[in-house]
């Protein structure tokens, strides 16, 4: 196979128009930034209300995995009632305080 002028082309060439080739060549990559040629890269940005809506969320989805009473205090409000604890007058009117509280 035997390719012809192509010696010929190549002479042709000279050192402004390969300036200009590398000049175009580094606006291009300026413009892509650090982007490696042929990739696009994508970003992602999350606003302020998203964050907060997440938050949100996340804090319902623990608050909903609580017990709704809590069994401790229960039966300690129970075994108080059942021993007369309540039944002191002092007793009572610290605990009447503390509700308005």
């Amino acid at each position: 196979m035997d390719i012809k002028n192509v010696g010929d082309k190549l002479t042709q060439i000279n050192n402004g128009d390969i300036r200009r080739l590398d000049a175009k060549h580094d606006q291009k990559r300026a413009q892509a930034g650090n982007k490696v040629a042929g990739i696009r890269s994508d970003e992602v940005s999350i606003s302020s209300e998203a964050l907060q809506a997440l938050e949100v969320q996340r804090y319902t989805r623990l608050a909903k995995q609580l017990p709704s009473v809590r069994e401790d205090v229960l039966d300690t409000v129970q075994n108080r009632i059942s021993n007369g604890f309540y039944d002191n007058p002092e007793v009572v009117s610290k605990t009447a305080l503390k509700m308005f509280e």
